[in-house]
């Protein structure tokens, strides 16, 4: 039993530890894109691009359709159809994506607001679709690499992403002084076409022939209603994070847009090991359900660990990181950052909660509450956003989040306290 657990602590622990790592490379290099933005370029230029960006990382994860984690549970059952399964559902979220993008762009004409700038022209409007399916598509992807328990290459693909989109924008700071959101929002787009040619390079290299699986309807077919169940609960869980930046751009500007991202992104941090440990919870557990409880305890007391020590960091030294992006974010988004990092506590408990339910493939039931707690945070959130600025709007998600955390606790007790 004492080997048991020991092997399946290490497989949590080194998968886990490729998104964390993962997240801690990109979010380096990240905080330099985002410093070097600022630095070089006006707040309603970031701000803009900011919100663009994460228009286009909510409309992707809506254009996944559920088989990024229905991949991560299925792959490794057959292996023989894991290369048709994957292609299958490449193309099918890269087409499904695009489209969303096409109605984001459509419906966001007619709301008076700066991410208007989408509907302008026409190569704008396609630019923005083909990068929300391409979104999509690397979405996917990295899910069906951890899924195959392949951490370690998608933590080489983001970290090239970050890498090519921070090099990009560096050049264009030296010789281009005037620059738009759109710009910005260019470097991302072509970090990720990069990152996508290092991961076919690879495994041409590798001697693998990726090419010649071929997507298979029937597979598509089979698979259909379970990614939408599973797709429901991922949108449930991640619309509030992507569209809080949305909203803040459009209830109250760009500007203030660029400090709330700032926060927003150094926050994010501090809940990216809880995320990991939880996603890698189901990804091992949906093969092997054996000492579920034993594993949800050890991630538990992890999680708590590291946000403990993440979100008391953040209390403290708000002020200095953010004074790295200049003067007027640390006077601006301080305590906003002080109050989104307390949310790292409910968040482990939520991510725990959703991993028990996928594991024992009682998605309906988890969708039913994250689906009315992500309602709650985006009131709660656009509510403070009209009363208090940033900061009012960064409360009211807080106590949204908290109130979930509240709720789903009993059933993580309840499991862990089985064994």
């Amino acid at each position: 039993m004492t080997h048991d657990l020991t092997q399946v602590w290490e497989t949590l622990l080194i998968n886990a530890g490729s998104l964390v790592g993962t997240q801690a490379v990109t979010s380096a290099l990240g905080f330099l894109y985002w410093w070097l933005a600022a630095r070089s370029f006006s707040s309603q230029v970031v701000g803009l691009a900011s919100a663009s960006i994460s228009a286009m990382l909510l409309l992707g994860t809506m254009g996944v359709m559920g088989f990024g984690t229905l991949l991560m549970g299925r792959l490794r059952r057959e292996s023989d159809q894991d290369g048709p399964l994957i292609a299958s559902a490449i193309i099918t979220v890269s087409i499904a994506g695009s489209i969303i993008g096409l109605l984001f762009v459509g419906l966001i004409s007619w709301i008076p607001s700066d991410l208007n700038v989408w509907s302008g022209d026409i190569g704008s409007v396609l630019l923005f679709s083909f990068s929300v399916g391409l979104t999509s598509m690397v979405l996917v992807i990295d899910q069906a690499l951890i899924g195959l328990l392949w951490g370690s290459l998608q933590l080489w693909r983001n970290a090239m992403f970050a890498l090519a989109k921070l090099s990009i924008l560096f050049v264009i700071s030296l010789w281009i002084t005037e620059v738009s959101g759109f710009t910005i929002y260019l470097t991302w787009m072509l970090g990720i076409l990069i990152s996508l040619g290092f991961l076919i390079g690879f495994a041409i290299w590798k001697g693998e022939r990726i090419f010649r699986y071929r997507p298979k309807i029937g597979l598509i077919r089979e698979i259909g209603l379970d990614a939408l169940i599973h797709h429901l609960l991922n949108i449930a869980l991640q619309v509030p994070g992507f569209s809080l930046p949305v909203i803040v751009t459009i209830v109250l500007s760009a500007r203030l847009n660029a400090y709330f991202y700032a926060s927003w992104m150094i926050a994010s941090f501090a809940f990216v090991g809880p995320i990991a440990l939880a996603t890698v919870l189901y990804a091992v557990s949906s093969v092997d359900a054996a000492m579920l409880a034993q594993k949800i305890r050890f991630t538990l007391e992890l999680s708590l660990l590291i946000g403990l020590l993440a979100c008391g960091g953040l209390l403290i030294l708000a002020d200095q990181v953010l004074r790295l992006f200049g003067a007027e974010y640390a006077e601006q988004a301080a305590w906003c950052l002080r109050v989104l990092s307390l949310a790292v506590f409910p968040i482990t408990v939520k991510n725990l909660y959703v991993a028990i339910h996928r594991i024992r493939n009682r998605i309906l039931d988890a969708t039913r509450w994250v689906i009315v707690g992500s309602f709650l945070e985006l009131l709660l959130a656009t509510s403070g956003g009209w009363l208090a600025g940033i900061v009012g709007l960064s409360i009211g998600w807080v106590i949204a989040v908290f109130l979930e955390g509240l709720i789903m606790f009993p059933t993580v007790f309840r499991v862990i306290r089985k064994e």
